[in-house]
């Protein structure tokens, strides 16, 4: 404000005005020097909360004429300066009329100031505008005699479609008394233009205002024409939304029905929030700028009450999705044997019930196959073919996607299998690769079966290795008496699940005979007899052999 008054030239005058809280108390020196050099003699000891007009002219000092309200809040306080002046000539201008859909007539009268003497010059010109701003001047210099008072037919002179605005200018001149003519009257009559407002009261829905990203958004909302003709075409209407980062998305834009007068016009969109994490406006605007002519689509007395703007959170993703992988159903361990031929399956759960993992581009998979040393992509089809079968979430109550990838059949080697996946979010599953080693061997064998814990006091189960790509379909384990009496078979049907690579059966010896009764403490036998295609499977030698004595276990019950 220092700056603002000092850079007035001496002799111009300034009004300042504060309805309160000016904080006069607290100005700089250089403030207060400022308002006494505008004629100011209060502005040092004016209070910080009481209403204050000033009129003064810059150079003028102790001058100017100050008001102060008696209290802060019910003691107004007004004044009014007379500026004479020695001017010869000047205008009037009106404000801009219109829109109008037709124009009907012009109507003017001015008088003399000086009463019975006329030594005036007057002109009235009429500006035509368009609807980009551009003017022309449509009627010029109209003089007040009776013919030129009254235009009675205006839309011959003036196209309302090309000029659906007029501004009048009327410019007087006075060189013996210098005292402007006096304006009595201008008018223009017109037909006007329509006129709609967004009515929330009618109608007003929005879903909320804080979202999950993902989370489909809908608003519904109403406007009704106020004005007093109805719209000549169907109502458009345009959604766009600001994002975060201030981006603008076309969100939609409709061409609706006819909007008559007092109509009440309700429409909805909805969308998808995802990529839009962060604070949000989403905006409705009716009657919108048409983007090819650049004009607004129909012709309307206001723009501003058409346009609405409403705010909105949408909370971002940050919680990675769970990644799982089998061979065959089967988690394994890094390093284990697997099948020749496995079935791997992959799921990937996001916790987002709105971000469908619907898209094959959430997944990476990688195979590093025996001797290579660079891991190979693996994608869902080549050349045609399908590889890897991908199933998408089938409800948004499981967002679960599945791979199923049949490998085929791989040669003996050892592998490395590295999946990479992400959500929608793009949050990863981990903040390092999945990445496993296994083992295959084609050749169909069995390692020498193991009872675990042994020694077992209630229960042990069955531990071994299977390789190849086939589940033998004979298995037995027979327990017996260190005198070679059989007191418990176990078929394949009572171990439960076997798979190629390392078993531990579900199944658990409990000590009891084929008869359910309870053996004694001591040391008890086993062997296992295992068929794939009616023959013996091969044995593969471990360590752990050396507990075995012409193919007979031993296990040890104790209570």
């Amino acid at each position: 404000m220092t700056g603002f008054i000092n850079a007035v030239p001496n002799g111009y005058y300034v009004l300042a005005l504060s309805h309160r809280n000016h904080n006069a108390e607290n100005y700089p020196e250089s403030l207060y020097e400022a308002f006494e050099s505008i004629g100011s003699n209060l502005i040092r000891t004016l209070p910080n909360d009481l209403p204050y007009i000033i009129f003064g002219r810059k150079g003028y000092y102790g001058m100017a004429d100050e008001r102060v309200a008696a209290s802060a809040y019910d003691a107004p306080i007004s004044g009014s300066w007379p500026i004479w002046t020695n001017w010869r000539e000047g205008y009037v201008e009106s404000t801009t009329i219109g829109p109008a859909l037709e124009w009907g007539s012009l109507h003017w009268r001015v008088s003399s100031y000086e009463p019975g003497l006329w030594t005036d010059s007057v002109r009235l010109s009429v500006i035509g505008i368009r609807s980009d701003g551009t003017e022309d001047t449509v009627i010029s210099s109209l003089p007040p005699v009776p013919d030129s008072l009254d235009i009675l037919n205006l839309s011959s002179r003036i196209d309302a479609s090309e000029y659906p605005y007029l501004r009048l200018h009327l410019t007087m001149s006075d060189d013996s008394l210098r005292t402007p003519a006096q304006l009595e009257r201008w008018q223009v009559l017109y037909e006007p233009a329509p006129e709609t407002a967004i009515d929330p009261a009618s109608y007003f829905t929005f879903y909320n205002d804080t979202v999950q990203e993902g989370e489909t958004v809908k608003l519904g909302i109403a406007t009704r024409n106020i004005g007093p003709v109805d719209f000549p075409d169907s109502l458009s209407v345009v959604y766009w939304l600001i994002d975060n980062d201030r981006n603008i998305h076309q969100i939609a834009r409709k061409k609706l029905r006819m909007h008559p007068v007092g109509d009440v016009l309700i429409d909805s969109v909805s969308f998808s929030t995802q990529g839009f994490a962060g604070m949000n406006s989403l905006w409705v605007e009716f009657n919108p700028v048409d983007p090819v002519t650049g004009e607004y689509d129909q012709l309307e007395q206001y723009h501003f009450n058409n346009i609405a703007e409403i705010k909105f959170l949408v909370q971002k993703d940050l919680i990675n999705p769970m990644l799982d992988v089998t061979f065959d159903g089967v988690h394994i361990l890094d390093g284990d044997i697997v099948s020749a031929q496995p079935v791997i399956e992959i799921l990937l759960k996001d916790e987002n019930k709105y971000l469908m993992l619907d898209d094959t581009s959430a997944f990476r998979i990688f195979l590093l196959k025996p001797g290579a040393t660079d891991l190979e992509r693996i994608y869902f089809t080549e050349t045609g073919q399908e590889i890897m079968r991908f199933y998408p979430p089938s409800s948004s109550i499981n967002n679960t996607a599945r791979i199923e990838y049949p490998a085929g059949s791989f040669p003996d080697g050892i592998y490395k299998l590295v999946v990479q996946a992400r959500d929608k979010s793009g949050n990863e599953s981990g903040s390092i690769d999945y990445s496993i080693s296994f083992e295959v061997i084609n050749k169909p064998a069995i390692t020498d079966v193991l009872n675990w814990p042994n020694p077992f006091s209630t229960r042990t189960h069955f531990v071994f290795t299977l390789t190849g790509s086939e589940i033998p379909e004979y298995f037995k384990i027979q327990v017996m008496t260190v005198t070679g009496k059989v007191v418990r078979e176990i078929d394949k049907s009572e171990l439960g699940p076997i798979h190629i690579g390392r078993n531990i059966t579900e199944y658990a010896w409990d000590g009891r005979d084929d008869f359910g009764d309870q053996l004694a403490n001591g040391v008890y036998l086993y062997r296992v007899i295992v068929k794939l295609g009616g023959q013996q499977m091969e044995k593969i030698e471990t360590p752990a052999g050396q507990y075995f004595t012409e193919q007979f276990g031993k296990m040890m019950l104790i209570r």
